[in-house]
């Protein structure tokens, strides 16, 4: 849990300058894709050590905004409320009971 922290910390950090990039520049924030990306980058930067660079698609506007492709196939993942991360759930699941037999 110790080692959750500074991730969170720097998250948070992070998350502060995106804010203050959108207040800075008088635009609406699109809270729903920032706090995913923070709760993206909390999760890859604590769990895995990684830096995903969540944020970079989050600037620009309309066909000029390219996500991160990790954080593009997340949203993709849970944006079907039926089908998203109930069938990727099913399909380990099976492919783990496949492999165990």
């Amino acid at each position: 849990m110790f080692q959750l922290f500074p991730a969170l910390n720097e998250s948070s950090r992070y998350l502060c300058t995106v804010l203050d990039r959108y207040v800075n520049a008088k635009e609406d924030i699109p809270l729903e894709e920032v706090m995913g990306c923070f709760a993206l980058d909390v999760v890859a930067r604590g769990g895995f050590s990684q830096d995903l660079n969540t944020y970079s698609g989050l600037f620009g506007s309309g066909e000029k905004r390219e996500l991160n492709p990790f954080t593009e196939n997340v949203k993709e993942i849970f944006s079907n409320s039926f089908f998203g991360w109930r069938s990727v759930l099913v399909g380990e699941l099976a492919c783990s009971s496949l492999s165990l037999q």
